[in-house]
C-alpha cells in the first residue's frame, strides 16, 4: 500500500500529466477519474501502467513524467539550464513565478549537488527581481523515483499545500520570457583623456646665448 503522503502528491503530478499531454476532450474525464481513485484504485492503476516500479525504487525511465520533460518529450517552459539539471515553469502553479528544478539523472534527490543549489540560487534571485516576492520557499519532492526541488514565491500566505491553478499559455509565456530575458549591461564608458598640463617650472628650454 502506498504511504498516505505519497498519494495527493502522486495525483496531483498525474494531474500535470494529463494537462500536458492529453487531448482537450479527455482531460475533464482523466482529471476526475484520478481525483476519485481511493488508495486501492490508485495503485492498481500504477501498476496496470508500469509505474508501481519506480515508486518503490526501479530504474525505469519509460514512465516517469520529470525525465520526459527534460528529454523534450512532454512540453513545458523551461527558464534555465546547466548540464545536470532543467529549471521549468510549474504549469499549475502556486503563485507567480513557482518553478520546479529537475535533476537530469533519474533518482532519488538525497543530497543536492552544489552545482544544483547554485541554479536554485541564480532562479530565486530572478524571481525576487522580477516578481518581488516576500520570500521563496523550497522543498525538495519525489515520484516516480525522480526527486526534484519546488521553488514557491510567497506573496501573501501561500504555502505547498496551497491550492494550485492552471495557468493560461500566455502567463505561462509571459513569465518564462521575464525570468530568461538577458540583463543589458550598459557599456562601460570610455576614460576621457586628461591633457596634460605643462608646468614652465618643468619644462626644459636651451638656454639662450647672446
Amino acid at each position: 500500500m502506498l504511504p498516505e503522503e505519497q498519494i495527493e502528491s502522486i495525483k496531483k503530478q498525474l494531474i500535470q500529466h494529463v494537462e500536458s499531454t492529453f487531448p482537450e476532450e479527455t482531460k475533464d474525464i482523466a482529471r476526475r477519474n484520478i481525483e476519485t481513485m481511493n488508495p486501492e484504485e490508485l495503485e492498481g492503476f500504477l501498476r496496470k501502467n508500469g509505474m508501481l516500479e519506480n515508486l518503490d525504487g526501479g530504474n525505469s525511465k519509460e514512465q516517469c513524467i520529470f525525465c520526459s520533460i527534460v528529454s523534450r518529450k512532454i512540453p513545458s517552459y523551461p527558464i534555465s539550464e546547466i548540464s545536470s539539471a532543467l529549471a521549468v515553469l510549474d504549469i499549475n502553479p502556486i503563485s507567480i513565478g513557482n518553478s520546479i528544478i529537475i535533476p537530469k539523472n533519474h533518482g532519488t534527490l538525497k543530497k543536492i549537488p552544489t552545482e544544483i543549489s547554485s541554479l536554485v540560487s541564480d532562479i530565486s534571485k530572478k524571481i525576487k527581481k522580477e516578481f518581488s516576492p516576500k520570500k521563496i520557499i523550497e522543498r525538495k519532492t519525489s515520484l516516480f523515483n525522480h526527486g526534484v526541488l519546488n521553488l514557491i514565491p510567497v506573496y501573501e500566505n501561500e504555502t505547498f499545500n496551497s491550492e494550485r491553478r492552471r495557468a493560461t499559455k500566455e502567463e505561462l509565456e509571459q513569465n518564462q520570457k521575464a525570468l530568461t530575458k538577458a540583463e543589458e549591461k550598459p557599456m562601460p564608458a570610455k576614460p576621457k583623456k586628461e591633457k596634460t598640463k605643462i608646468k614652465s617650472a618643468d619644462l626644459w628650454l636651451p638656454k639662450r646665448f647672446p
